[in-house]
């Protein structure tokens, strides 16, 4: 959070722009909330004007005079909270909470001021063994003096003070250290910190960022300072390929904004023809489509394409290609574009080496994401065991996560009658023997159970696909897998546990940054809470819903115009609704989506009725009731009476 009036002069917005994060400004205190704050602090005893002079500068915020009142005990007017100074004491109140924290700092003995500078290298939380490692002429025994000194003053605090961890007390405290170093200083400092936490943390699962980031500090700190020399473009080298590799593990566990973030900056910092750069561009442009950022992919791939070609990888330009493709069909959605972007890919795909399992793979996934997107789901069914196969020789997650989720999602939505997923599933998925494969089997199994009306079944392979999700981390498919599932449970006639499933799937996907799967999710929560006749919720869903930045997939467009149609209908808008239930209509009839095919008929049969027209609205639901029948969802032909 921040306070509106930080300080007099304070630039506004200090703490917005980090990510995952939400800032909220905050009105100044009323005047007396103020003035009963300093006389707390400042104790009874403070003469009154000391107390009105802090309150005027303060202007409304608390932190200026908790960090006024630390001053005055610095000065000794102020011992454990009692007033020691003279009634007609002459203080200097700096005007600005900086120009505040700052004598603070300047008033401190040397050695504690070099400590907290050292320290304020690391960040906020900052190790006692690295001020010391920046500090290598201060002895031990004066390091842990300065400390304890700085926790006196209310500079510090301990967070674990066995394990030697402290943290500033608060972030400008922070910023007031750090800025007291020169800009040479501080790359120097960032470049000795990241090659002491290279060794010191090696066996960390974020030792590449931490020490990438420290580097990425002092390469852009030198480049201020005008020294882009060769030390300067090794040490970016270095950085980059840190962030590459750091990347590339975040894309593996599906971490899109970490993914992004990580990948984004290893692209600026490495070489342009540079073969790690190079290597990790396609996979950069799936984070940034992925997170709703999909002009910049455009431009980022088609350079790539042109690079790889220049440094002499041609696989690499084969790999950038494929995915701008996939990219460029996220904001061109007709039939003809896709269709030519399909061709494209598989081309690329075909002339990919046979044994390369990754480049196989990722052109797997973009091409099942291509058919899928123009409602083609028997056609992407195929390229998503493909995807699985290449990515499990590959051993490579993302890739084989996204397929096992996918694999599910298209044979729910697509033509496989429901009663041919045991058998899928054990032909297919279970021989693999490994947990990403395995726990898509469970869920095709539990899904032909739930649409046979078999309970017992559901629950048995529902559990074992849970089992092996939380025994083995897989949280993004189980996501994955649980948004497909409340599909069908809401179909079956249990909304209340689809919406349970919806929504704690939509907690992991937005985590991750993952807005495709999080616009499918939030067409599906709409239905589910709709089904629980919640009008004026449902309402307030759809309408958001509506209003949200557009996916260019036919189910999702699908979805929007039932949903609207749906909407429309409830607020009395026959008419309307028949036309958008139509339009839903027409736009699922040339794709092989069964399941929305036979709700757009049961929405437009809705919209008919309340029109008068029983006949037409009968023959609609019986050719819902038909569809439903070939597909095996028996549950869902038994709650309509068929």
């Amino acid at each position: 959070m921040s306070r509106q009036a930080r300080a007099p002069g304070a630039a506004a917005g200090w703490a917005a722009g980090k990510p995952r994060a939400v800032t909220t400004t905050l009105p100044p205190l009323a005047s007396a909330d103020t003035r009963r704050i300093a006389e707390l602090l400042l104790g009874a005893e403070t003469p009154s004007f000391v107390v009105d002079r802090v309150c005027e500068t303060a202007e409304g915020n608390p932190l200026y005079v908790e960090q006024l009142t630390a001053m005055l005990a610095d000065q000794g007017l102020l011992v454990d909270g009692v007033w020691t100074g003279s009634d007609h004491a002459e203080i200097e109140i700096p005007e600005t909470l900086q120009a505040l924290v700052a004598a603070r700092l300047d008033s401190l003995d040397p050695v504690p001021r070099l400590i907290l500078e050292r320290a304020s290298v690391e960040g906020r939380r900052f190790r006692g063994a690295a001020v010391r490692a920046l500090a290598p002429d201060v002895r031990h025994d004066e390091v842990e003096a300065a400390t304890a000194s700085l926790e006196r003053s209310g500079l510090v605090q301990p967070e674990d003070e066995t394990g030697d961890r402290w943290r500033f007390t608060h972030a400008l405290l922070l910023e007031a250290a750090y800025r007291r170093l020169s800009k040479g200083q501080r790359a120097a400092l960032h470049e000795q910190l990241a090659d002491w936490i290279a060794v010191q943390d090696a066996d960390k699962t974020d030792v590449d960022e931490l020490v990438a980031r420290h580097l990425e500090r002092a390469v852009h700190l030198r480049e201020e300072l005008g020294m882009r020399d060769e030390r300067s473009a090794a040490l970016s080298v270095r950085a980059g390929a840190l962030f590459a590799a750091a990347g590339s593990r975040a894309f593996g566990a599906l971490d899109l904004i970490t993914t992004r973030d990580l990948l984004g900056r290893a692209a600026v910092l490495l070489p342009e023809l540079d073969p790690r750069r190079l290597d990790v561009l396609p996979n950069l442009g799936v984070a940034l489509t992925e997170t709703g950022r999909s002009d910049e992919t455009e431009t980022l791939l088609a350079k790539a394409v042109e690079q790889s070609r220049e440094a002499g990888s041609e696989r690499d330009a084969l790999r950038a290609t494929i995915q701008l493709l996939s990219s460029r069909v996220y904001r061109s959605p007709t039939d003809a574009e896709v269709e030519a972007a399909v061709v494209q890919a598989e081309a690329s795909a075909d002339a990919l080496a046979p044994d390369d399992e990754v480049g196989l793979a990722e052109a797997a996934i973009a091409i099942e994401y291509l058919e899928f997107m123009r409602g083609c789901s028997a056609r992407s069914h195929a390229w998503t065991l493909r995807a699985l196969h290449h990515g499990l020789a590959a051993g490579h997650f993302r890739e084989s996560a996204q397929a096992a989720g996918d694999v599910v999602g298209t044979a729910v939505f697509g033509p496989l009658p429901f009663e041919r997923f045991g058998a899928l599933a054990e032909a297919q998925l279970f021989p693999f023997d490994e947990p990403i494969s395995t726990s898509a089997g469970h869920a095709l199994m539990a899904l032909g159970s739930l649409a046979s009306g078999d309970r017992p079944g559901f629950l048995e392979h529902e559990q074992r696909r849970r089992d092996v999700i939380d025994r083995n981390g897989l949280g993004w498919l189980g996501a994955a897998h649980a948004l497909v599932i409340a599909n069908v449970e809401i179909r079956a006639g249990d909304p209340e546990g689809a919406e349970r499933r919806l929504r704690e799937a939509r907690d992991i996907l937005t985590a991750l940054g993952d807005l495709w799967w999080v616009s499918t999710l939030d067409s599906a929560l709409c239905a589910a809470v709709g089904a629980q006749d919640r009008v004026q919720e449902f309402l307030r869903m759809a309408d958001a819903f509506d209003a949200s930045p557009a996916v260019l997939d036919r189910q999702i467009l699908v979805r929007r115009s039932l949903l609207s149609s749906r909407a429309l209908l409830l607020r009395g808008s026959a008419a309307d609704a028949e036309i958008a239930a139509k339009r839903g209509l027409e736009l699922v009839t040339s794709s092989d989506l069964v399941l929305d095919h036979a709700d757009a008929l049961l929405t437009l049969a809705d919209a008919l009725d309340a029109r008068g027209l029983g006949e037409d609205a009968a023959t609609a639901r019986e050719e819902a009731v038909e569809r439903l029948r070939r597909k095996g969802n028996l549950a869902a032909v038994a709650r309509l009476g068929g």
